[in-house]
C-alpha cells in the first residue's frame, strides 16, 4: 500500500469520503439543543464551539434539521460522533443513516447550491 494513501485509498489529509459544504448553514438539533454547522455533506457535519457531553464513538439521533434553529423540521438519523477535540471544541459527526426529511432538506439544498455556482 502507498504510505500516503489509508487502507480505504483515500488520501492521509483528506479522512473523509464527500466533500463538506462551506455554506449555506445548517442547523441540526439534538440532546435537546440546536446547533449551527457551516461545514457539512451528505456524510455528515462539524460543529465549532461544541460544549456537550458527547464523546468519540457515541451514537445519538438528531431529531431536527434546517436552515436555522427557528425553522427545524423533524427528522430521525442516527448518528456518530467521529472526532471531538475539547481545546477547540470542534466536533465532527457521521450519519448512519438518513430518513426522508433529512435526505431531501439536504439534498435540496446542495442542488440549489450548485445552481447558484453554475
Amino acid at each position: 500500500m502507498n504510505p500516503t494513501m489509508t487502507q480505504t485509498d483515500y488520501p492521509l489529509e483528506e479522512k473523509r469520503r464527500y466533500e463538506r459544504e462551506v455554506c449555506p448553514a445548517i442547523a441540526v438539533e439534538f440532546d435537546g439543543k440546536a446547533f449551527v454547522s457551516t461545514s457539512w455533506s451528505m456524510g455528515g457535519f462539524l460543529i465549532d464551539g461544541y460544549k456537550g457531553q458527547l464523546s468519540s464513538g457515541s451514537l445519538f439521533t438528531i431529531s431536527g434539521v434546517g436552515s436555522t434553529a427557528k425553522d427545524l423540521i423533524p427528522v430521525n438519523v442516527r448518528a456518530r460522533v467521529v472526532r471531538v477535540d475539547r481545546d477547540t471544541r470542534e466536533f465532527v459527526v457521521s450519519f448512519l443513516d438518513l430518513d426522508s426529511p433529512s435526505y431531501n432538506f439536504l439534498q435540496g439544498l446542495m442542488t440549489k447550491r450548485s445552481s447558484e455556482v453554475d
